[in-house]
């Protein structure tokens, strides 16, 4: 343990003494921001509205400042989910940097075990994304209040905190899977790319999940982050919904927080929250058993 403890210590030293890491590791939620107030905003927001408008149960400027809360506490949730997949991608960086500039040598040559290592790299991607989403989840909480929205509760804090370790969990492993087949920095920066495109998409947070062609939802569903960022969205949502359709029908509510990709079902279905925790712990230890299997044949054709 005294040498992954030094490992992880020494890998969080190289990650924040780059400013730029910590740059990039918040650049997704501000991009996020601008495009919510610049772009998607007004469409979700209506959309939110016009079905708080259909219950008939109150007036247009009432049903706007609930609609304006409900879509900024469904925009901090997704900000949450995107922002912790990208700080593990920025944390494995590392991993890949020390193999770019040939320190990867002088690591095996030590007295450590090359499992030790591995370790240090997948720990301290998951301890800094864990730390670097609670800071999201700070720093949005505080956009959210200033823009008219709810704080979470002691127990919503307890629950956020729950999700985000499983979900740091799983992204970790899946990103480390993919490190293992890129070995320079100029690779690295290409599949971030793609990591960073994808992800908003993958997450149901650029376009909801009810204007996607149903092919398409789908295929979303396969994916661990989807059921992540639908946790995060039950929890930071559910006070602005009860506030929002209050006395509304529970299909109403039911429509829409399927429309937004709060809620997911599986044919008629609608997942619990159990079968979500198992979607994303269950594929991160698959991750994780995949990139043993890598590791175990790189060493024997290193050998």
């Amino acid at each position: 343990m005294k040498e992954i403890g030094a490992l992880i210590k020494r890998n969080m030293i190289v990650y924040c003494k780059d400013k730029s890491n910590l740059f990039f590791s918040f650049l997704t939620m501000f991009i996020v921001i601008a495009l919510q107030l610049l772009f998607l905003g007004d469409m979700n927001v209506d959309n939110a509205e016009d079905m708080l408008m259909q219950s008939g149960l109150i007036s247009q400027s009432t049903a706007h400042s609930y609609a304006v809360n409900l879509v900024y506490s469904w925009v901090v949730a997704g900000i949450v989910a995107v922002n912790a997949i990208m700080v593990t991608n920025n944390v494995l960086g590392v991993m890949v940097n020390d193999e770019d500039k040939k320190r990867m040598p002088s690591f095996y040559v030590a007295p450590i075990k090359r499992a030790k290592l591995i370790l240090g790299y997948s720990l301290t991607a998951v301890i800094m994304g864990v730390l670097l989403s609670l800071v999201t989840v700070i720093l949005s909480e505080i956009i959210l209040v200033c823009a008219g929205g709810t704080l979470l509760s002691f127990i919503e804090w307890v629950k956020v905190f729950g999700i985000i370790v499983i979900h740091v969990f799983c992204t970790a492993s899946f990103v480390f899977l993919l490190c293992l087949f890129v070995h320079t920095a100029s690779a690295f920066s290409g599949l971030s790319t793609v990591i960073g495109t994808l992800i908003g998409f993958t997450t149901a947070l650029y376009i909801p999940m009810g204007t996607l062609p149903k092919a398409v939802q789908d295929g979303l569903k396969c994916f661990p982050m989807l059921h992540a960022s639908s946790m995060l969205r039950e929890v930071f949502t559910k006070e602005p919904i009860r506030e929002a359709f209050a006395g509304a029908n529970e299909s109403v509510i039911a429509e829409y927080k399927e429309y937004m990709g709060i809620s997911i079902k599986v044919g008629a279905n609608t997942l619990a929250d159990q079968y979500k925790m198992l979607i994303i712990i269950g594929s991160g230890i698959i991750f994780l058993l995949i990139s043993l299997v890598v590791v175990r044949k790189r060493r024997v054709t290193d050998r």
